[in-house]
């Protein structure tokens, strides 16, 4: 598992989590995203939440999964130390027409630039909450991109 997540930069894990925890995410999303806590940043409409930062440490329930135990073994098996969770983001898949989509980014070119991260001894997590299809806006990942070329 380790040698392919290094030859392949991904791992992809379905059932981690049960549907009743996934519907408690949800849930916990939905009652977060109506406080003022957090980093919002809205779509183009100013009124939808396309995501909110920095949640981990303002939330009980959200940071318990943020470290979850069965995806924190996998990550520390990874990097070789102990979990620390540096960034926290939840993204809202907005309603077509509202919602604009992300480009491509390499997630380390911000952690250097704006966090000054000085090495890439780190990885993300993604935990999809629903089918990643194109209509509803899926996350693309690009295996082997972790390898030789970084993007300004």
């Amino acid at each position: 598992m380790i040698e392919r997540y290094f030859e392949d930069g991904i791992l992809k894990f379905t059932n981690l989590l049960t549907s009743t925890q996934i519907n408690i995410i949800r849930n916990e999303i939905d009652h977060f995203s109506k406080l003022d806590i957090g980093t919002k940043i809205f779509e183009k409409d100013e009124v939808s939440i396309r995501s909110i930062m920095s949640y981990h440490n303002k939330n009980d329930i959200l940071n318990y999964f943020t470290s979850y135990k069965p995806i924190a073994e996998v990550v520390e098996s990874i990097i070789g130390t102990r979990v620390y969770v540096s960034q926290s983001k939840i993204n809202l898949k907005s309603p077509a027409g509202i919602g604009k989509k992300w480009e491509y980014h390499r997630g380390f070119t911000f952690w250097h630039l704006l966090d000054g991260k000085p090495n890439q001894d780190m990885v993300s997590v993604f935990i999809c909450l629903s089918k990643q299809t194109i209509e509803n806006g899926a996350v693309f990942i690009l295996e082997k991109s972790h390898k030789g070329f970084d993007v300004p």
